[in-house]
């Protein structure tokens, strides 16, 4: 169906899309609940993508160091910021009003940038190591960011590192770190074989799940569920409070997971007989 490995996934509820990236560099974008191909770009050379809060845009970095931006009606190019990272751009998230884009990239740097002005407005210092990953705290006050070293760090809009922790061995992939709606606690995955638990106040560990390989994750929309994927193609939902695991993973989407992918708890974002992760079907599985 998408006629290469899955390197990156985001879900948008108010649009009823997907976007996909590829490793082979092309973007899809399809409908969540028919799965119709809606926008293609072959030549995007994508490494991540995001949708802004409201749905009307769409965000990709690159590996030629720039994010580009499409008006989600139009499928128009609405932008590109660019001429600041020195390497490809591995991760990136919108702000939740929007108006920001926060991105990392393998040069070790992460960059805060104003989407209008298509302008940034604050680097980071030199981190040293690839970041593998960054999101907003659902404030948008908040920066959390991950790195192949294992890393992780809560920063405030000026790059000040509130917290630094050095809880993982190393970050693997694009997803590694996530945060819960509430803002309260941030979660981390890497190939050490956990997906670690944190206090997004204090950087306190919390808790840990023994995962095994587990490469990417996502919070449930109330916070009380986490879903891991592994890199043996494994997709395991958790209990956030007991830190125990729900029911049996899911084994039946090993073709579509890889050392680059994302997962998402799009069960939640979309209702029904099938479970949707990377936009294939699978019948729902009952978690007690």
């Amino acid at each position: 169906m998408l006629g290469s490995a899955v390197s990156s996934l985001a879900v948008c509820e108010v649009n009823r899309q997907v976007a996909v990236g590829l490793e082979d560099g092309t973007l899809k974008v399809l409908n969540s609940c028919t799965g119709a191909i809606l926008f293609e770009d072959s030549n995007a050379h994508m490494r991540s993508v995001a949708f802004s809060s409201s749905g009307q845009l769409l965000a990709a970095g690159t590996w030629n160091k720039s994010i580009k931006l499409w008006n989600t009606q139009t499928w128009t190019r609405s932008g590109e910021l660019c001429e600041v990272h020195n390497s490809g751009v591995h991760s990136l998230a919108f702000s939740p009003d929007g108006h920001q884009i926060v991105s990392g990239s393998r040069d070790g740097s992460i960059v805060l940038w104003d989407v209008e002005a298509a302008e940034p407005v604050g680097v980071s210092p030199d981190l040293y190591s690839k970041v593998a990953s960054v999101t907003f705290t659902p404030d948008g006050e908040r920066i959390i960011s991950g790195c192949l070293d294992g890393t992780l760090r809560i920063w405030d809009s000026q790059f000040d590192a509130k917290d630094v922790e050095q809880g993982h061995e190393q970050f693997f992939a694009e997803g590694a770190v996530a945060i819960s709606p509430s803002g309260l606690r941030v979660a981390s995955a890497s190939l050490d074989g956990t997906v670690r638990l944190w206090d997004s106040d204090t950087g306190e560990q919390i808790g840990v799940l023994l995962t095994g390989l587990a490469n990417c994750l996502s919070f449930s929309s109330d916070g009380r569920q986490i879903v891991s994927g592994s890199y043996d193609g494994t997709v395991t939902l958790w209990d956030t409070e007991t830190y125990n695991q729900l029911g049996l993973p899911w084994k039946d989407i090993q073709p579509l997971l890889n050392p680059f992918a994302s997962v998402l708890m799009a069960f939640e974002l979309f209702p029904g007989p099938w479970t949707k992760l990377y936009g294939y079907g699978m019948p729902k599985q009952e978690h007690q």
